[in-house]
């Protein structure tokens, strides 16, 4: 017989080696009649019933309840520190596969199409061809090409998914021939192109502007600068984010040299041209590079009555220009052929070639904001073999890759890598046929991959040109060169290349229709990027939902314990 302070207990261990305690009634209550075992989430746990009371004791957490002992809950530091957890797990999946992304999006060798004509007119296609993608992978070229009599701009817009449009004509069609067209392409698929034009009237050229507005197409051409007496040359142009447009171009007036000026389109049109240097010596060769923020640079080469040097000016999207700066300062050179490349924080590199002592390399040098330009460095060692072609592009790091043509026994292109708080690497060649290689060219897309084109003779040493490509991998480096354009019989020259921000690429050339003719045809080829999913997009909803399904089964598992 049991007393009031006596207590029965039976106890019994789960298929875990926990134990469930079950606490029996009073003594004074009839005695346990019968203990049946019931399974519960895997433990056996022993439940008692007394006859008198009929009451159940399930678990420690009840029987400690009926015996004014304070329930013990599981701790919420515990659960935070599991969802913390959890979201820790999801964000460093996306920051580990985001850098796959990154450097891996463009795995696998892509797939370049079949050559194209961008043009069906019978008229010539003269040295002036320009192209460049929108952020949406759509790409607009201009090139001059004859009609009869002139020689006006014409254009096409390649549209992704579907191919080329009809080509129509942009210039003038008052004034009289055209030369030098070039194309700048904004994120939301406007274009400007701006080109040289010979007045009918002054027979002076003036450089005229044409806007490509995406759903109204191309409007009527503008005069950027109207020089009635002196002539004008090699324009070039760069977007805004705000809509606007940076034109750059050679002028002069009568007697004196060719200098820079540089003119803004904003939401009134074009404003007023503005000189960008002063000294006494002419230019020649200007080109433009920008970033998305709408920072530009401006470079050419100026005479100083003997020698030939490379300068710069920089403008920035919310002050303008600066005063422009030398380059490089080599006392006794001919610098030539600068070509600028600007990085998404505003840092500049410029590349080019110089002639000294009977021979021509290949310089660059950078300029770092805050820092300004460091010192020029030459990018090949060869001091008796000639180096010619620069070029250059930067990835939105800051990493650049020149490009260029080096003479053996015939001329090869080679490369150079420029990495941030590195330096620039050893030249590396590209391609090793044995023949003649002209026009090396290249472009960057957002993920730090590259693609390089160039014109090579490949079957004899008098044989035809066509154009050549190589890709660069930002995981891998340089793949295998191959021929993208042999069209005919006739050389192909003047390649030029514009990758779009997921990896795709376009190339245009003006191509011969055979060895007998000087007409050329506008041709195109088109570099499919593989497409891989972005694996942050697939783990992170995978891992929310496992995060939210291991809070859920805490939760279940705490109400069954309770």
């Amino acid at each position: 017989m049991h007393t009031d302070s006596d207590l029965q207990r039976t106890k019994s261990e789960d298929n875990s080696g926990r134990r469930a305690r079950c606490v029996s009634v009073p003594s004074r209550f009839a005695p346990v009649r019968q203990t049946r075992h019931i399974r519960s989430n895997g433990a056996i746990l022993d439940r008692s019933i007394g006859v008198a009371s009929r009451t159940i004791y399930a678990s420690r957490a009840q029987s400690d309840h009926r015996l004014g002992i304070p329930r013990r809950k599981r701790p919420l530091t515990f659960v935070a520190i599991s969802f913390v957890a959890a979201i820790a797990v999801v964000l460093v999946l996306q920051a580990t596969m985001q850098g796959t992304d990154r450097a891996g999006t463009m795995q696998g060798p892509g797939e370049w199409g079949t050559p194209t004509l961008v043009e069906n007119d019978d008229g010539t296609v003269w040295i002036g061809l320009d192209v460049e993608h929108d952020s949406a992978g759509n790409a607009i070229a201009v090139w001059n090409q004859r009609n009869g009599t002139d020689w006006p701009i014409f254009s096409n817009r390649y549209v992704k998914g579907v191919g080329w449009e009809a080509p129509e004509m942009i210039s003038d069609a008052d004034f009289g021939n055209s030369n030098y067209p070039r194309v700048s392409v904004n994120s939301s698929g406007n274009a400007v192109c701006v080109w040289q034009q010979e007045s009918r009237v002054t027979r002076h050229y003036s450089i005229l502007a044409n806007w490509y507005v995406v759903g109204a197409g191309w409007g009527t051409p503008s005069l950027v600068e109207f020089n009635e007496t002196g002539n004008t040359s090699g324009p070039d142009v760069f977007t805004l984010p705000d809509g606007g447009a940076v034109a750059v171009w050679e002028g002069d007036a009568p007697g004196s040299n060719y200098s820079v000026w540089a003119n803004r389109y904003g939401s009134s049109g074009w404003g007023t041209p503005e000189l960008l240097e002063t000294e006494a010596g002419g230019i020649t060769q200007i080109q433009v590079a920008s970033n998305p923020s709408g920072d530009g640079i401006a470079v050419w080469s100026q005479t100083n009555g003997t020698y030939y040097h490379i300068w710069a000016a920089r403008y920035y999207a919310l002050s303008g220009w600066e005063v422009a700066e030398l380059v490089e300062e080599d006392a006794a050179t001919y610098a030539f052929y600068p070509k600028p490349a600007l990085d998404s924080n505003g840092n500049a590199i410029v590349v080019w070639s110089a002639s000294e002592t009977g021979y021509d390399h290949i310089w660059a040098n950078r300029y770092e904001v805050g820092k300004g330009w460091g010192n020029a460095t030459r990018l090949e060692k060869e001091s008796s073999l000639h180096a010619s072609y620069p070029g250059v592009a930067v990835d939105s790091d800051g990493n650049a890759i020149a490009v260029f043509t080096l003479r053996l026994a015939y001329a090869h292109v080679q490369t150079s890598r420029y990495v941030v708080g590195t330096g620039w690497g050893d030249p590396v060649p590209i391609e090793n046929n044995p023949y003649d290689v002209l026009d090396p060219i290249i472009d960057f897309d957002s993920l730090g991959n590259a693609i390089c084109a160039w014109c090579q003779i490949t079957d004899t040493p008098s044989g035809i040109f066509s154009i050549w490509v190589n890709r660069y991998d930002a995981s891998a480096g340089w793949g295998t060169a191959r021929s993208i354009g042999n069209t005919g019989t006739g050389n192909a020259y003047d390649p030029r290349v514009s990758c779009d921000p997921s990896g795709n690429a376009i190339v245009v050339w003006r191509q011969g229709i055979d060895t007998s003719t000087t007409r050329f045809d506008l041709w195109a080829n088109t570099y499919e990027a593989p497409v891989i999913p972005e694996f942050s997009v697939v783990i992170t909803p995978i891992v929310s939902i496992i995060a939210v399904a291991v809070l859920v089964s805490f939760s279940h598992r705490r109400k069954r314990e309770d």
